[in-house]
């Protein structure tokens, strides 16, 4: 859910300067994501994490599905930084 991709951010503990972590975006469009002629408009969630190599952070962009909510594309936005960010730290050893 978007409170536990939230926390996986707050939970850092830095101490200067401010950071922006992520963005959400809400797109629509006519029959545009789902793959079929569904005679409506259709809307996704994106999440962008934004870079930050000092936090360790890498740069992500998620985009949902067509019928995916937001807390859904929160939990697979946070499984997929989580394995995203242990990808850069084995890269940065």
């Amino acid at each position: 859910m978007l409170k536990a991709l939230e926390r996986h951010f707050t939970s850092r503990g830095w101490y200067s300067g401010t950071h922006v972590f992520m963005s959400l975006r809400l797109e629509g469009g006519f029959e545009a994501y789902s793959g079929h002629a569904s005679e409506t408009w259709e809307y996704r969630w994106v999440i962008v994490i934004q870079e930050n190599l000092d936090m360790e952070i890498p740069g992500l962009v998620v985009k949902g599905g067509s019928n995916e909510t937001l807390d859904q594309l929160a939990d697979r936005t946070l499984e997929l930084l989580i394995a995203a960010e242990e990808k850069l730290k084995l890269e940065n050893q």
